[in-house]
């Protein structure tokens, strides 16, 4: 046991979306991986049933998890609960902790959090905004008019993005009433104003920055 060495995933289904199984893949090459540096990998599925993802974890005994749980039960706003079970088991693990995953999943928050620290993000417009108010907490146009697009609060990447996310607005009236229309479901979305530009992943180890990688959407429809 002292040389096992848990991958902890999202627990998907033969129904899951194709951007939750692309998991399993991930899975499998860091499995090889770990197996090449002389780990024993053991794989442990994370879902809903909390109990039974600890009780695995501690047969286990690793000497760490490689954390790749992204969601839980399809829920992104759930993804803070893997590290939290893994802090609560003392385990070292990959990736970041529990508070700053729950942070950064919630867009709103860590926009907020970025204001406070004076780096600029683009204004915005949460549900439920006060008429007058603008973006909420931002400083958005008063008039409201451009090219807005509207974002899961939780779900990463582009979930529940189509075509029907781009708003192009006249007034802070027509913002609101597009946004409003999306928040029907009882959904969580906001209104992002648009910035024209090139994409970039920029990731951090330990302090240090990795080569910055360009996210390229070249064989998309315009």
């Amino acid at each position: 046991k002292g040389k096992n060495a848990v991958i902890l995933h999202n627990q998907v289904g033969a129904d899951s979306p194709k951007d939750e199984l692309d998991v399993l893949v991930q899975v499998e090459a860091i499995g090889r991986s770990l197996a090449e540096l002389g780990y024993r990998p053991v794989v442990v599925p994370f879902s809903l049933d909390v109990d039974k993802a600890l009780r695995a974890l501690r047969r286990a005994a690793p000497l760490f998890v490689f954390n790749l749980v992204e969601s839980v039960a399809g829920d992104g706003r759930l993804v803070h609960m893997a590290p939290a079970l893994l802090d609560h088991l003392q385990l070292r693990y990959t990736g970041s902790g529990q508070e700053a995953v729950f942070v950064t999943s919630n867009k709103v928050l860590a926009k907020r959090l970025f204001q406070q620290a004076g780096i600029p993000t683009p204004p915005w417009m949460e549900k439920g905004s006060p008429p007058g108010a603008g973006a909420a907490a931002a400083s958005a146009p008063d008039d409201g008019a451009g090219t807005y697009l509207l974002k899961s609060e939780w779900e990463h990447a582009s979930n529940w993005f189509d075509d029907g996310s781009v708003v192009k607005a006249g007034s802070i009236a027509e913002l609101r009433a597009a946004l409003e229309k999306r928040n029907s479901g009882g959904s969580r979305f906001f209104a992002e104003r648009y910035i024209e530009g090139r994409e970039f992943n920029q990731a951090i180890l330990a302090g240090e920055f990795l080569p910055a990688a360009e996210m390229r959407f070249v064989e998309y429809p315009e």
